[in-house]
This record gives structure tokens, sequence and C-alpha cells, in this order.
């Protein structure tokens, strides 16, 4: 999310005012049915976030290794997040 500032960018997760934000697309679970915002069935969308470092280590879970559509997914180990 833009703010007033021309060079800065609003976490969309933390709300913390950063000069450079990581914009990704990430799944979402929502709760909320998204013209009322009434209560609903929880359902995964992918939304286009703008993040800052820490959130966006927070959202990162899976890791990936591999080429030419031979491809390894992992959960990423909290533990060992530090290390990277």
């Amino acid at each position: 999310m833009r703010v007033e500032h021309p060079d800065t960018f609003r976490c969309d997760v933390c709300g913390k005012e950063v000069e450079h934000a990581e914009s990704v697309t990430a799944p979402v679970l929502w709760k909320t049915e998204q013209n009322e915002g009434r209560l609903c069935e929880p359902y995964i969308a992918c939304e286009r976030l703008d993040l800052c470092e820490e959130c966006l280590h927070s959202v990162l879970a899976i890791e990936a290794i591999g080429c030419m559509g031979n491809n390894t997914f992992s959960l990423i180990e909290r533990s060992k997040e530090k290390e990277r």
C-alpha cells in the first residue's frame, strides 16, 4: 500500500512504513466474503501484498530447489531460518 510520501511504502501486514517493500503474491486465508464483509466458510485466495522484510520472512513457508521442472519443495524450518 502506497503512503503519502512518494518514496515510502506501508507494509500490508504490520503497517510499518518502509522505504522498500517486497511486492509478492501470497495465499491468504479469508474468513469473510469480499462484497459486504460477512462471515463465510474460510477460503484461500492469492493476494498481492507489499511486505516489509520481517513480514516477508514470516510469510515465506516453503523453499524450493531444482530446475527445468525437476523441483523439490519443502517447508522452511524456522529454527534454521537465521542461517539464510
